[in-house]
């Protein structure tokens, strides 16, 4: 499982990792989450830790 994510971090742009993540969690909210009518608005992962890693 570490080796799977050297390779997906060296395949992929930082900013398409968290893209990717951000689509994911978009998905569990709208399609898997009991209770997604309740969901709230948070920070994604582009507006935290991609900003603090280009800097």
């Amino acid at each position: 499982m570490i080796q799977r994510n050297r390779e997906w971090r060296q395949s992929f742009s930082l900013a398409k990792q968290y893209q990717t993540l951000n689509l994911v969690e978009e998905f569990m909210d709208k399609f898997v989450n009991e209770d997604a009518s309740k969901q709230t608005k948070k920070a994604t992962y582009a507006d935290t830790d991609l900003k603090r890693a280009e800097a």
